[in-house]
């Protein structure tokens, strides 16, 4: 290491500047490469390399991130929360980082290295993760043994391998359970993940908290939470709440933020509270209605996810509801709403509506339909009715019933002043 201001035959003062220089321009074209090593640098420090001339080279400090970290009570430093790259930091490769380092030295060895991973996200390609997504993992049966975890790209199926592996547990699946423990009220509640796929990522499950209980069985088929907890502790879906049916209203029913999802649940809230459509589904009248076979819709998925939110919803048993499973669903048909970022509420209920009538749409063998100009001088209700009859032979479900509609166009021309009349449908 190197203290400020030292000079060898290979960095004196000009040579120094000019590669500086070099480096600038290397590290503004340098892509993200999988894998590869960034550093995080304070840009307080940093603005005194780039303004760095002449003379000035031989006289900067050490690199100095102490604005930017924070000092735990074990005496150990981590980045600050909530900072802003290109105005609290910048990030530059590692090589540059140690070009850096043999120039100008590095103050303190473990508040200055802060290093992080260029890592493959599975939405946006390679990114360089300032604040890695980091989870605590416990052991059911004796709270003291955890582990802490960085899952950003890691899927429940190698969580649970991962888990097998730290705390020496059964390789077989069947016997590691592993649940979400929530903190939203005074007591702890478990929520059993039961219906997660092995492939579906961590960051997606877990997005309302950061805490995971592994919980092993025995040759019984019984865990330490099945033993110690009656079964009112842990959810066995995504209905996350055992308060008896008499406390809630039926219809009155909270939905869980799955992390900057408010504007799902807002659309959804309305949607619930349709009483033509809520029926359609408790009573399980649509069952009949679901159209495998349409390839503009999900083969059914999404209507029966959507179903089973509208029966917890309208038990009257539950406090509030995890939406995971219809989040699932939606975002597969509508990958606009796959990822946890804000988006428009109307935009999520308009894709549900069109999901959802894909879904349920009666008709299985769409028909040809002529739209041709009707003869001049039908009545306006004629063209209504017959614009709507066509419509319904290839599009025939409950929310066609319900929310779609007709709009009447009316084109004239400024020639010849002949008036042309258009029903279109729009839904809600």
């Amino acid at each position: 290491q190197m203290s400020a201001g030292s000079t060898d035959d290979a960095t004196e003062p000009d040579h120094r500047q000019t590669l500086l220089e070099e480096m600038m321009t290397e590290i503004e074209l340098h892509s993200l490469e999988l894998n590869d090593i960034w550093n995080v640098i304070s840009m307080g420090w940093w603005r005194t390399v780039v303004a760095a001339e002449g003379d000035v080279v031989q006289v900067i400090t050490p690199i100095d991130n102490s604005d930017i970290t924070i000092t735990a009570a074990d005496g150990n430093y981590s980045l600050a929360p909530n900072l802003v790259e290109k105005r609290d930091f910048v990030t530059i490769p590692g090589s540059s980082f140690e070009v850096l380092v043999s120039y100008f030295g590095i103050g303190n060895e473990q508040r200055d290295r802060i290093e992080r991973v260029v890592i493959e996200d599975k939405r946006h390609g390679n990114i360089l993760e300032i604040y890695p997504e980091e989870f605590e993992v416990v052991l059911a049966r004796d709270r003291t043994k955890k582990i802490s975890l960085y899952l950003r790209n890691d899927t429940v199926g190698t969580l649970r391998a991962k888990v097998v592996k730290a705390f020496c547990l059964s390789e077989q699946p069947s016997r590691v359970r592993l649940f979400i423990e929530h903190r939203d009220k005074l007591e702890p509640r478990l929520e059993w993940l039961r219906d997660v796929n092995d492939d579906d990522y961590v960051c997606a499950v877990f997005s309302t908290t950061r805490t995971i209980v592994v919980d092993e069985l025995d040759d019984e088929g019984r865990g330490c939470i099945q033993k110690w907890h009656s079964t009112d502790c842990f959810d066995h879906a995504e209905v996350s709440s055992a308060t008896p049916a008499s406390q809630h209203p039926k219809g009155v029913c909270g939905l869980v933020n799955l992390g900057h999802t408010c504007f799902m649940n807002a659309g959804l809230q309305c949607m619930l509270n349709v009483p033509e459509i809520a029926g359609y589904f408790i009573s399980d009248r649509f069952l009949s209605d679901i159209n495998e076979a349409n390839p503009l819709g999900t083969g059914g998925r999404l209507a029966r996810a959507y179903a089973g939110l509208v029966k917890a919803t309208w038990s009257g048993k539950h406090e509030f509801i995890i939406p995971r499973n219809f989040k699932r669903a939606i975002g597969k048909f509508a990958p606009l709403f796959s990822g946890f970022h804000r988006q428009d509420a109307q935009e999520l209920v308009a894709a549900l509506l069109d999901g959802l009538h894909e879904d349920l749409n009666r008709i299985k063998q769409k028909p040809y339909i002529d739209e041709a100009d009707p003869p001049e001088g039908m009545a306006q209700k004629e063209i209504a009715d017959e614009s709507w009859s066509n419509y319904r032979k290839r599009n025939d479900s409950v929310i066609v019933d319900s929310l779609h509609g007709q709009l009447r166009g009316t084109l004239v021309c400024p020639q010849c002043g002949k008036v042309s009349i258009k029903f279109d449908p729009f839904c809600f």
